[in-house]
């Protein structure tokens, strides 16, 4: 989370440590967090600046996690008070150990969006094919879905996810402005997203931020300010 030092933080977690220490080595979580929250004093302007964070590391250095040490990393955060988990990661292959820990996490009333995968292929990653998961695709700034994003007809949604400012850690450790592109980025985005629809109506639940989001998709593109709309309207 280095050059995010302005956001806040709740519960921090390094499975692989057991400690509080989320030292990012590798840089991926940085970024995503810079595009989903980050406030403007760490040089990028966050979807939703006044949201609250709870990284969990469970990575090594060179962005390889088991499938065990991320079941517990969605424990941790499905126990300790997280309202959205943002999975910018995904795997071709299906494990149930990670999908136990999802369905634990719905159980405690929590949202969870993932990349749909970055292999411009119709077959979305694990665990973003997952039902009760939201998938998250990219389009770009035509609006029109990018080359690279994998997709699944009505199953995935997508919002911008081509040239995004984000912040990155360089060699020396310092943080950088860099564009990415991805459908992790745009995964972080949508957690953004429905972080500021629970900052308009903190008590919704799992089920109606999905139909708000499923209400406002212009097909396959959600139209954030309506969704925000229908959000407001059923404070």
């Amino acid at each position: 989370m280095e050059g995010c030092q302005n956001t806040n933080v709740v519960a921090p977690w390094n499975v692989l440590e057991r400690s509080s220490n989320v030292t990012d080595d590798n840089g991926h979580g940085t970024a995503m967090i810079s595009a989903a929250c980050c406030s403007k004093e760490c040089g990028i302007l966050g979807i939703a600046p006044k949201a609250y964070v709870m990284p969990i590391e469970a990575t090594n250095e060179y962005g390889i996690v088991t499938p065990e040490r991320l079941a517990q990393g969605f424990y941790w955060a499905a126990d300790n008070g997280a309202d959205i988990l943002c999975l910018s990661l995904g795997s071709l292959l299906y494990n149930q150990s990670v999908a136990d820990s999802i369905y634990h996490a719905n159980s405690r009333g929590v949202i969870i969006v993932a990349a749909a995968g970055d292999y411009s292929e119709e077959d979305l990653l694990f665990p973003a094919r997952m039902s009760n998961v939201i998938a998250v695709a990219s389009e770009d700034k035509r609006g029109i879905l990018c080359d690279f994003s994998s997709y699944s007809g009505n199953e995935s949604i997508s919002i911008p996810g081509e040239g995004i400012k984000t912040l990155y850690i360089d060699e020396d450790g310092r943080s950088v402005i860099k564009s990415t592109s991805g459908t992790s980025v745009s995964c972080a985005m949508m957690a953004g997203i429905i972080a500021l629809g629970l900052e308009i109506n903190r008590g919704a639940s799992v089920d109606f931020m999905i139909d708000c989001l499923n209400r406002a998709d212009r097909g396959r593109i959600i139209d954030v300010q309506e969704f925000l709309s229908l959000v407001l309207d059923q404070e």
